[in-house]
C-alpha cells in the first residue's frame, strides 16, 4: 500500500522541465542553439531536481510510515483505555449493587429494631399508666356509682 501511495505522489509531483522530454529545448533551430548553450547546465539542473525529488519522496515515505505507526499505537491505546474503562464501570456497578443490598438489609434491620422498641415502650407505658380510654371508663363507672348512691 505504501508503494501505491508513493507512485501516486510521484505522478502528482512529476516535473516537466526542459530536457526531460528528449529534445532539451525543442526541435527547431532556436531549440538546438539553446541545447548547445544550456545543455550541460540544463542536465545538471534536471539531475538536481531529480535528486531533490527523490530525497523528498524518501522523506515522505519515512514520514508516512512514522505516522502510520503512531496512528496504530494510538488506536491500540484507545482500545486498551476503552477496555479498562469498561472493566472499571463493571466493578463500580457491582460495588454499588452490593452496597445497595447491604444498605437495604441495614434499613430493614433498623426498622425491625425500632418497631420492637416502640412496642416495648408502648407496653411499658400501658403497664405504668392508664390510657385515656381506661381512665374515661373509670370516671364513667365512678359517676354511675355516685349517682346510684344518692
Amino acid at each position: 500500500m505504501a508503494k501505491k501511495k508513493t507512485q501516486q505522489v510521484d505522478e502528482d509531483l512529476e516535473i516537466h522541465l526542459p530536457g526531460t522530454a528528449g529534445d532539451d529545448f525543442g526541435s527547431g533551430e532556436i531549440g538546438q542553439i539553446r541545447t548547445l548553450l544550456m545543455g550541460q547546465h540544463s542536465r545538471e539542473m534536471i539531475e538536481r531536481v531529480e535528486r531533490v525529488e527523490s530525497e523528498l519522496m524518501a522523506a515522505l515515505e519515512t514520514m508516512t510510515a512514522a505516522i502510520d505507526r503512531r496512528l496504530t499505537e494510538i488506536d491500540k491505546r484507545i482500545e486498551q483505555e476503552a477496555a479498562d474503562r469498561q472493566e472499571v464501570q463493571i466493578d463500580l456497578r457491582n460495588e454499588v449493587e452490593q452496597q445497595s443490598v447491604e444498605i437495604r438489609h441495614q434499613i430493614g434491620s433498623a426498622q425491625m429494631e425500632l418497631k420492637e422498641q416502640i412496642e416495648n415502650v408502648d407496653a411499658t407505658l400501658r403497664e405504668r399508666h392508664v390510657d385515656r380510654y381506661t381512665l374515661s371508663g373509670f370516671f364513667e363507672q365512678a359517676a354511675a356509682d355516685l349517682t346510684r348512691d344518692q
